[in-house]
Order: C-alpha cells, then sequence, then structure tokens
C-alpha cells in the first residue's frame, strides 16, 4: 500500500546500486522455488544472450517486480503444474544492457475482459476456489514500478489455460569495479 501510495504522490524514487547479476537472480528464484515445491509446480529456467556481472539497478524494486508476477505464477497454477522463466539479454550500447523477462504458467489464467482492469489496485478476477487469495494490490505495483523504470510490461492470458507476462527493462552494465563497490550478496 505504500509503494503505491508514494507513486500515486508522485513520491516514489529509485534507489541505483552496483548489484551483482546471478545475486540478484537467486534472490528471486530461490523464494519461488520453495513455493512451487509446497505446490509440486515445476519451474523452468532458461536465460540466453549476453551475460553481466553487474548492473547498476534498484533490486528493491526489481525483486518486488518478479516477485508479484512469480507470487501470482504459483498462487493461480494448480498443483503438478508449470512455470515457465526465460531470460533473453542483448546489449544495446556499450553500457546498456536491454533484458526482457518472460514468466508463463499453465494455470487458470484470465477472462478477456478482466484483462482491460488488471493493474487496478484492489481489482481481482473471482474465481472460485482462488478467491481471496490477495489484497489484489500486486500487479499494480508491478505496473507502477515497471513504468518508473521506464520499461515495458506484457500480458497474455486464456481462460483455464495460463498467463504470460513480459517485462522488458534496461540497465547500465558496469565492468569494472573496486570489489567493495559490488556487493557479493543481496541483502
Amino acid at each position: 500500500t505504500l509503494t503505491i501510495s508514494k507513486a500515486n504522490l508522485g513520491k516514489l524514487q529509485l534507489n541505483f546500486k552496483p548489484t551483482r547479476v546471478k545475486e540478484l537472480v537467486s534472490s528471486i528464484l530461490e523464494p519461488i522455488q520453495v513455493m512451487a515445491k509446497e505446490k509440486n509446480i515445476s519451474i523452468i529456467y532458461t536465460s540466453a544472450g549476453y551475460e553481466a556481472d553487474c548492473i547498476l539497478t534498484d533490486q528493491l524494486n526489481i525483486q518486488k517486480i518478479f516477485l508479484n508476477l512469480l507470487n501470482n505464477a504459483v498462487k493461480y497454477t494448480p498443483p503438478d503444474g508449470h512455470i515457465w522463466i526465460s531470460v533473453q539479454a542483448a546489449k544495446r550500447a556499450s553500457d546498456m544492457l536491454n533484458v526482457e523477462v518472460c514468466i508463463k504458467d499453465d494455470g487458470i489464467g484470465m477472462s478477456k475482459e478482466f484483462l482491460a482492469h488488471l493493474y487496478e489496485p484492489f481489482v481481482q478476477e473471482k474465481r472460485k476456489g482462488y478467491d481471496a487469495l490477495g489484497t489484489g494490490l500486486g500487479l499494480s505495483i508491478v505496473k507502477q514500478l515497471v513504468d518508473l523504470f521506464k520499461g515495458t510490461i506484457r500480458v497474455e492470458s486464456e481462460w483455464n489455460h495460463g498467463t504470460s507476462f513480459t517485462v522488458g527493462l534496461s540497465f547500465k552494465e558496469i565492468k569494472t569495479l573496486p570489489e567493495a563497490s559490488c556487493p557479493d550478496k543481496i541483502v
């Protein structure tokens, strides 16, 4: 709620710091893998393209984006389902990296009518067996953060056949830093 309030007041700001990519990815995937294991959901992760070691980003808000999307994928995928995470990266300029992350599931999906309201706060599509599984703020926060990062987000969904979110973001790559500038672990 605080994130939404700050964004609505124009007071939400990003705090860019050097961040190791592998640790950032791990900080997102580890808790989701634990949740998925409890429902026997398979997570299939692939990455391709340019691999940066360290980027300049707001790690907390990047985590909010992807943990919200992945949490929903686990929440709305029945037991024994699947979640595919694909990360594609390409250099745009000498120090810029374009990253596209696709999170796809074979869960319950959403109706075409609901997609028009997807990013509205406190809005949830009512589905038998999935009522009141949250506040309805997650996707609103995701959209506001992606916009703050000047990124893009697309969604495709089909009722009873799953959902796919594709997020496009750009990061400044940091190549040579003193060891202390790019932390070994994300706190």
